[in-house]
């Protein structure tokens, strides 16, 4: 294991049942042209034999530590290799995914030539049957400020996930993973974001997200739908206290589109599941969809009509839209 004073990026890479990509992913970062690295295997739960490769892992590369962790949550998973990381900059890599090889050593020289706290990479949606070439290409970092990467992300042009971003360590000093939530990262990375004070885009695509059947985010459930909702009104609670963008066009675009998917995933789980059922996850979002309503924000007539008939009929809006769809 390298010392503290020689590793300049710490890797976390959060593995649970992932056996058959595995190697894939750890070869992926082992082979970075960056060396000075540490790999950071939070095993958690696996069933599979992935807890078995992540040590034999451990005993052929010095830099790789393996965390055995009894409870399988991916947040969980990245908070305790926080714990032990020694880098200043932190990156993430998801099990069933892989890098490019100079990944991180892009990221780590543009966010230490511009001496910013987070640096970000773009990334390649591919099939598991079809793996992807990225061109070779030389691309001027770009310097951006905190306002710009958040209007960026939170008009969806910007992706939350972790994985394509390398973070100054010190950015998670006050705020972690929540703990058992899926889309933690949408939860999560704008909090980060605003307490930077540079940020830089490299625009190269580093970062393979491969599609399978077996991704956490493939199919929804009413839990989903529901940490979802929780996800776009806490970014709707960070827009209001913080006065983003107040009086342009960005504003109401944001607002529009945070409404609307938390109105679209409350609809989802009333779909799926009887309101007893699921009372108190039903409970939180129609007090969260009230406060929306009650609040001045700029919004479309639509959508406002959207919350008042929910807000206000809901009853009559539910036996109407979904109770026949609910029985059993």
């Amino acid at each position: 294991m390298k010392t503290e004073t020689t590793v300049r990026v710490s890797v976390i890479v959060p593995v649970h049942n992932t056996a058959k990509w595995l190697a894939r992913c750890v070869e992926s970062v082992r082979r970075q042209t960056l060396p000075d690295i540490e790999i950071i295997l939070a095993e958690n739960g696996s069933t599979d034999g992935s807890a078995e490769l992540c040590d034999v892992y451990a005993r052929e590369d010095g830099r790789i530590r393996v965390l055995h962790l009894a409870h399988a949550d991916l947040s969980g998973a990245r908070n305790a290799g926080l714990a032990v990381a020694s880098a200043k900059y932190v990156g993430f890599v998801d099990s069933d995914d892989y890098i490019e090889p100079d990944m991180f050593a892009r990221l780590l020289d543009a966010a230490e030539r511009c001496d910013a706290e987070m640096a970000y990479c773009d990334f390649i949606s591919e099939a598991e049957e079809a793996p992807q070439t990225v061109p070779d290409s030389e691309v001027a970092p770009q310097l951006l400020t905190p306002q710009e990467t958040l209007r960026e992300l939170l008009l969806e042009k910007l992706s939350p996930a972790v994985w394509t971003k390398l973070f100054d360590r010190r950015l998670f000093g006050e705020r972690q993973f929540p703990d058992d939530y899926f889309f933690e990262d949408h939860r999560t990375v704008h909090h980060w974001i605003a307490r930077c004070r540079r940020v830089v885009h490299v625009g190269k695509p580093c970062y393979h997200y491969v599609q399978h059947g077996e991704s956490i985010c493939h199919t929804f459930s009413p839990l989903k739908h529901y940490h979802f909702f929780l996800a776009n009104y806490d970014r709707y609670e960070f827009m209001r206290s913080h006065a983003l963008f107040a009086g342009t066009d960005a504003e109401g675009a944001i607002y529009e589109r945070l409404v609307r998917s938390c109105l679209w995933n409350f609809k989802c789980a009333a779909a799926q599941v009887r309101p007893r059922e699921f009372a108190a996850p039903y409970r939180e979002m129609r007090r969260a969809l009230a406060r929306m309503l009650r609040d001045s924000v700029p919004l479309t007539r639509r959508t406002r009509g959207q919350l008042q008939r929910i807000v206000r009929l809901w009853p009559l809006y539910y036996l109407t839209h979904f109770a026949l769809r609910n029985r059993h």
